[in-house]
């Protein structure tokens, strides 16, 4: 969940010149409007207006989200005083403390297995995974890597059995560095073969988990319903505004109707018909060229929106796709929401265009009070924006079939904060609010392939790289975390600090409870790092509690927030400490105060937390463990690689790297999280 992973993919850029070439440009801004909408003398009001939009549960009702949230209904037990007062009961847990070592922590009451890591074999008479001895037709079968949103969906189908569970894992990225000892081809470069290795290592992960008489969790390689997905071979439908249309068009598919693979699976969400939805992100990543000079000067602006042009992969120099100069269209196939039928493994993913093509960082569904869908989507970049799609035909609970193609038909809204406190959803529909053909907009396919540039027009409030969203269970207000932007030089409302290297969460209430609203009102449940930064953090937060740029959110059986954070190569920066998961309280007098749950090994983020219907197992994975900023840790103090790492978490053997994993926390003495 990373807009830039400095010490591994080239931070360069490529930008069009006054030739109409491509150059090299370092932390360039992909948004030209993002310093347009400046609202500074304001903020400081809105720090300090934190009482007045706490009040009481939203439209004054129970929101029944369960069949869009990742765990069972919440407890109503407990949650509510004799008035009819939301609340609940705070996380009891010995606080782990702030620090940084090679190592996961988990308070002293808790223990942790390793459910599954990198290259895992998926399927029956495969062989332990040797890192020295790999084929793209191999990983193909393996669990991918740098595992990220999880997902998990009752077996069989509508059960209500918490022992058996299908377990759907994004594999957000791959990057060469990590996956080899040393290149093997040409010129010191990686080969074909280890190129369609890092191919084969993304996308997604389909595998039936079931809990043991002891109560641990195991995967079963032998399931009939275990699948991989990836970027090399998955055939993936096109639907929605963009189907057909000229731009999707390429030389391998000419009708724009079909792509080969899912990439930069990011987060993602569950819809209430029980389909997965995988979130494409940082798809620039996966372009590159030798020859920009090929590349027409209007195509280079739509790529400079989309910062495309590293090359962090070698994809491009064995497979013309890859390369923008030789398939023009190719980057516009990708950025997008796909849905996966996790029951059938048989059926064939959808791209869904409908939901607007920008770097997706989750897509967290919702039933309106009148039975539309609703879906909170954030754009992963530095002031990028928030979005809001709503379908024009209701959920239809008694017929499932009916709603298969529900993500195809809708409006796809953006979001302006206000001086008042508001949130306008503004709606980027072809032919208002300016996006007609005066700007460069000639149909709905052009509004959603370019939904970031439609954002510009319609004047979206440029954000602090909002990521995660998710939807308190019981209140139904909106959370929002916007991770960081060290990029800031003026502010807005929902960014009130240049610099901004901490970041905030912020809590969205619809205009009546009802997530159709075009209206809402906001207030932050805080802002993150220290007061001495401009935090606002509770007085009871201790140092351990002290958190730095919130990214993925979780609520618990119990409606309780948990956030985990990702600090990037500077964490030495910001906290201080390792990344870790924190919970984090809404509601009344503790509200905003942080205690720290975990801490992760040294290069890692947390990702993916999903909280069992059993209410006694957590899991969460633990991401690119030794990836970034170990050369600012002082116990190590150099670039973490394949042969040198810093942690060789999980399995912490000599001949095995780092790997990616899939954790499950549980109490010793068994009872509920």
């Amino acid at each position: 969940m990373k807009f830039q992973r400095k010490n591994k993919i080239a931070s360069e850029n490529f930008v069009a010149n006054n030739a109409g070439t491509l150059q090299a440009e370092t932390e360039t801004r992909v948004n030209p409007t993002a310093q347009t909408q400046t609202l500074g003398d304001y903020a400081l009001d809105l720090i300090t207006r934190r009482g007045v939009l706490r009040g009481g549960v939203a439209g004054g009702a129970l929101f029944a989200l369960s069949a869009c949230m990742q765990n069972n209904t919440p407890e109503k037990e407990g949650l509510f005083s004799a008035n009819g007062k939301y609340t609940a009961p705070e996380c009891e847990f010995t606080e782990v403390g702030a620090g940084t070592d090679d190592q996961l922590h988990v308070p002293e009451e808790f223990e942790y297995q390793i459910l599954l890591s990198r290259g895992d074999p998926l399927f029956p008479g495969m062989k332990a995974f040797d890192p020295h001895n790999q084929t793209p037709e191999e990983q193909e079968k393996r669990f991918g890597e740098n595992n990220d949103f999880t997902a998990l969906f009752p077996l069989p189908k509508g059960a209500k059995n918490p022992d058996r569970m299908l377990l759907c894992v994004n594999h957000e990225y791959a990057n060469e560095p990590d996956l080899f000892a040393a290149p093997e081809g040409k010129d010191g470069r990686y080969s074909r073969a280890q190129s369609d290795i890092t191919q084969s290592a993304i996308g997604v992960s389909v595998v039936e988990i079931k809990k043991t008489a002891g109560g641990k969790i195991k995967y079963l390689q032998d399931s009939p319903y275990n699948r991989r997905i990836t970027l090399r071979t998955t055939e993936i439908k096109i639907s929605g505004p963009a189907r057909g249309a000229a731009q999707m068009k390429t030389s391998a598919d000419p009708k724009g109707e079909t792509v080969i693979g899912t990439a930069q699976n990011c987060a993602g969400g569950v819809t209430p018909w029980g389909t997965y939805l995988t979130c494409e992100e940082n798809i620039n990543y996966l372009f590159g060229t030798d020859t920009p000079e090929n590349i027409s000067p209007e195509e280079l602006a739509r790529l400079k929106r989309f910062d495309f042009g590293g090359k962090g992969n070698s994809f491009y120099r064995y497979h013309d796709r890859f390369d923008p100069a030789k398939e023009p269209n190719e980057p516009n196939r990708f950025g997008w929401t796909v849905e996966i039928d996790p029951y059938n493994p048989a059926s064939v993913p959808v791209k869904r265009t409908a939901l607007g093509r920008f770097k997706h960082e989750g897509c967290t569904c919702v039933i309106t009070k009148s039975g539309y869908l609703a879906t909170y989507m954030g754009d992963d970049q530095h002031f990028e924006y928030l979005y809001k799609f709503v379908s024009s035909r209701k959920y239809d609970a008694a017929r499932p079939e009916k709603n298969q193609d529900l993500l195809d038909d809708g409006t796809l809204y953006v979001a302006s904060f206000d001086k008042q406190a508001g949130v306008n959803w503004k709606a980027l529909v072809f032919g208002q609010n300016g996006l007609t053909p005066a700007n460069g907009f000639h149909s709905q396919a052009d509004v959603m392939i370019e939904a970031r540039r439609a954002g510009d027009v319609v004047g979206a409030t440029p954000l602090d790289r909002p990521e995660d969203v998710e939807i308190h269970p019981v209140t139904g207000k909106v959370y929002v975390t916007l991770t960081m932007n060290e990029k800031r030089t003026e502010t807005n409302d929902a960014s009130p600090r240049v610099k901004n290297i901490h970041g905030q969460i912020l809590e969205i209430t619809p205009a009546n409870g009802d997530h159709a609203a075009t209206s809402a009102q906001w207030d932050f449940l805080f802002l993150a790092g220290p007061a001495s930064a401009g935090g606002t953090p509770h007085p009871e937060t201790d140092e351990a509690g002290m958190l730095s740029c919130p990214d993925n959110l979780a609520f618990d059986t119990y409606a309780r927030l948990w956030v985990a954070t990702d600090q990037g190569t500077d964490w030495h920066l910001k906290s201080g400490s390792a990344n870790g998961l924190f919970a984090v309280e809404t509601e009344g007098k503790k509200r905003g105060k942080s205690k720290r749950f975990l801490r992760a090994p040294i290069g890692s983020e947390v990702t993916g937390v999903t909280f069992c219907p059993d209410k006694k197992n957590l899991i969460l994975c633990i991401q690119h463990p030794g990836a970034e900023g170990s050369e600012n840790w002082k116990a190590f103090g150099r670039t973490s690689s394949f042969s040198d790492p810093s942690t060789r978490f999980p399995d912490f053997q000599p001949n095995m790297p780092p790997r990616s994993s899939v954790a499950v926390i549980r109490r010793k003495n068994g009872e509920d999280i």
